[in-house]
Formats: structure tokens, C-alpha cells, sequence
């Protein structure tokens, strides 16, 4: 995901809304080339995708095997 500024006023016909000038939003990478491709908008912040956030979490701790009583 990445975060864009809009630089130049445009209407996004994937989200089918205006965006102005100054407006924030996050946006897929995919979609974010495209954006940034037609020159109306930069980049505020890449934020970590899911993938990337799970594999900065810390790892879960394995139960040792138990035995069962009887």
C-alpha cells in the first residue's frame, strides 16, 4: 500500500470519485504506477503490506509435546 498526494485535481474512475488538489489517500502499489505514471500525484508513504507485516511479527512459540496421563 502506498499513501499519494494528489498534486493536480483528476476524478479516479477506479474509486469513481473527484479527488482535489492537496487530498491524501492510500492506494495499492498496482494502482499507485498508474497514478503516478499520468503525473498527478507523489508519493507521501509506502506502508508495509500484509505479507510484510506478518513476517515482522514475532514468531509464535511452539508448545513442547505433552504426554497424556493414564
Amino acid at each position: 500500500m502506498v499513501k499519494l498526494r494528489v498534486k493536480r485535481a483528476f476524478f479516479d474512475r477506479e474509486a469513481k470519485i473527484y479527488r482535489p488538489s492537496g487530498q491524501i489517500f492510500e492506494v495499492s502499489d498496482v494502482r499507485a504506477a498508474v497514478i503516478l505514471a499520468a503525473g498527478v500525484a507523489e508519493v507521501v508513504e509506502v506502508l508495509a503490506t500484509p505479507a510484510e507485516e506478518a513476517a515482522a511479527e514475532k514468531p509464535k512459540s511452539i508448545p513442547k509435546n505433552k504426554r497424556k496421563k493414564g
